[in-house]
């Protein structure tokens, strides 16, 4: 079943290239929740041109692979711990709507945004791409924080 995945995943980008080969996949693909999570962000990270291993370390940061975890006091949610207020900015800007429980979203959504100028906004981007380790204080909960990710 596993080989099948991968072989559709495959056959859809491939076909996508042979359609307009100067960009990956210009309509968006429809993520069945047949696919797994790495899956999908292989698919969404062709797609939008993003660095699936540092999405995939972003995840891992941010919520473990927990697809429901709760962060920020209860703020942010899900596998990449979007603030709602961020998610629907993003979305907004992204031309679609989209549902901020989905972890297909938010994967989606995380992989156009890290290609279109939002990635700093999470601090795991900031710390994957300063070695592992990122520091800053927050005026809001006036508290200063260490964001460690492993690379």
């Amino acid at each position: 079943m596993k080989l099948f995945k991968n072989i559709i995943v495959s056959l859809v980008l491939i076909s996508s290239l042979l359609v307009n080969p100067t960009k990956l996949i210009a309509e968006p693909l429809e993520i069945t929740p047949e696919l797994s999570l790495r899956e999908q962000i292989a698919v969404y990270s062709a797609q939008y041109g993003t660095d699936k291993e540092i999405l995939m370390k972003m995840i891992e940061c941010e919520s473990g692979w927990n697809e429901s975890a709760l962060g920020d006091n209860g703020r942010a949610y899900g596998l990449l711990q979007f603030h709602k207020a961020s998610f629907d900015r993003m979305a907004k800007a992204f031309g679609e709507e989209l549902d901020y429980k989905s972890s297909s979203d938010q994967i989606r959504l995380a992989s156009w945004a890290i290609q279109n100028g939002y990635a700093r906004e999470w601090t795991s981007y900031r710390a994957i791409k300063n070695g592992g380790h990122y520091s800053f204080y927050s005026n809001l909960l006036q508290k200063h924080f260490n964001v460690k990710c492993k690379l």
